[in-house]
């Protein structure tokens, strides 16, 4: 996957501003020299696989991730099965069903038995598909779900949208001007699809999440034009589509918090020529704000897009993946929801064409690593993300407390013994992929920092705890020792 070592200098110069205290919080400022990637390892997704998405998730329960590929060449799902190093097994490639030509691939339980599934977005079968997991890697026959006729559908989600607590399928109807929305029956069967419209637009990818704050699951879609939001129900019905125009016909989205609001915001990418990002900031009302477009770079028509705190501050990152010229592009945050210009890393030699990319810690170090779906040489390439902090990092005077950990409902997190000149301390909760599932920020009263941590509704396994210390001015001066929640 890649020739030279590429080195992505985004230097963030020490900040103190406590006079006398240089000496107590030298051992508690980062000095980010740089943000680094080692040379792209490329594996075979399959013969002919042109693989179009992918995704990672531990389907062998072995608690290492493994990569699944959507083959639309091969009308497969590759299946590479990690070693927990960031290296990977030759793919194996059960059937997605003949012709069904996926597009887009997920991971879910949907049959409660504790085993990871497959789903795909069959383009050519106008269907998703469900391959059911035997928890070692392997999987049962996939079954079809018609996704109506002539849908096409680029992508898909997994979601419990109606509060069943069973997982129901989403997809993005492409050239039925739609998203579909399948309710699931808990042992792995769905029911017939109900469609939304989305106008004279066609959907290519769909996301779900709580975007207006209501406590029920909504879909937001990326339109020809537009990025589109079905509020939901709560019952497994949609509100009529409300949309958000974009300059660009986006491709792919995601949905993060990228400015610490605690509201859902929307990121696109778009092939269309123009080499752009989009960040849509949201209002926390299901409403969003103009798009902000950040140049990924000339001919690299953006495919795919994925957000993770690759850069270790705590803030989410964004990564596209531009097939255009064979590179991936960083745009690291600038700690407010706004974003430096941005780092291309190849990913890898030749023409690798990469068409969908995942930030997740592949490698067990706790940094999200960058994975791509390499459409023109049907691989995966994988860039371990090898991140070099000049500074300890450690708040030598103070001490870090989990409690309880493990934890199912809720934990907190306690520091105490902090320097004068700490204002508060910003905790992000991290998942296993190296992804942002909880930010919180305590206030510091006589050098301690206490905050309630909410962890319902997180999937069982191991988190981890980043937490910053910031100054008056709510710049961040430093870390603390990261910390290792359990969930139950």
């Amino acid at each position: 996957m890649k020739q030279p070592v590429l080195s992505l200098t985004h230097f963030r110069a020490p900040l103190l501003r406590f006079g006398g205290l240089a000496g107590v919080l030298l051992g508690l400022v980062p000095a980010v020299a740089g943000q680094n990637f080692a040379p792209a390892v490329a594996y075979n997704a399959g013969s002919n696989a042109n693989p179009l998405s992918l995704a990672v998730a531990d389907v062998n329960a072995d608690g290492k991730p493994d990569i699944l590929t959507a083959n639309n060449g091969s009308s497969t799902v590759g299946v590479l099965l990690g070693s927990g190093t960031g290296a990977f097994q030759a793919v194996a490639t059960p059937s997605a069903g003949t012709g069904s030509q996926p597009y887009g691939v997920e991971v879910a339980d949907v049959n409660a038995d504790g085993r990871p599934d497959v789903l795909t977005a069959n383009y050519g079968t106008s269907s998703v598909g469900v391959l059911l997991g035997n928890g070692n890697g392997t999987f049962r026959t996939a079954v079809a779900y018609s996704t109506g006729p002539g849908s096409q559908p680029f992508d898909l989600a997994v979601a419990d949208v109606n509060a069943d607590g069973r997982p129901d399928i989403i997809s993005a109807n492409t050239f039925t001007y739609g998203v579909g929305v399948l309710l699931g029956n808990g042992n792995g069967t769905f029911a017939a699809v109900v469609s939304y419209t989305t106008g004279t637009q066609s959907s290519t990818a769909v996301a779900v999440g709580d975007v207006n704050a209501d406590g029920r699951p909504d879909i937001v879609a990326a339109l020809s034009g537009a990025v589109g939001v079905l509020l939901g129900n709560g019952n497994g019905t949609f509100q009529a589509l409300a949309t958000t125009a974009v300059s660009n016909s986006p491709r792919k989205l995601a949905l993060a918090d990228v400015n610490a609001d605690g509201r859902l915001d929307v990121v696109t990418v778009s092939d269309d020529g123009s080499g752009s990002v989009g960040v849509l900031l949201g209002s926390g009302t299901g409403a969003f704000a103009a798009a902000v477009s950040y140049a990924t770079g000339s001919n690299t028509l953006p495919n795919g897009v994925a957000v993770a705190d690759v850069s270790g501050d705590g803030w989410p990152d964004l990564v596209s993946a531009n097939p255009g010229n064979y590179t991936v592009g960083v745009l690291t945050n600038n700690g407010n929801g706004t974003f430096a210009a941005v780092q291309t890393v190849s990913a890898g030699s030749g023409i690798p064409a990469p068409y969908d990319v995942v930030a997740a810690d592949v490698s067990g170090d706790g940094k999200p690593d960058i994975v791509t779906a390499n459409v023109s040489t049907n691989t995966v390439s994988v860039l371990r993300n090898t991140a070099i902090f000049l500074a300890t990092q450690v708040a030598l005077l103070a001490d870090v407390q989990l409690c309880p950990n493990p934890a199912s409902k809720a934990s907190a997190f306690l520091v105490t013994g902090l320097p004068a000149g700490i204002r508060s301390v910003e905790a992000t909760l991290l998942n296993q992929l190296g992804q942002v599932v909880n930010r919180v920020t305590a206030p510091v009263a006589q050098g301690a920092a206490r905050a309630e941590l909410p962890t319902a509704g997180l999937a069982t396994g191991l988190y981890l705890l980043r937490l910053h210390a910031r100054d008056a001015q709510s710049a961040a001066v430093g870390t603390l020792p990261t910390q290792r929640l359990q969930v139950l």
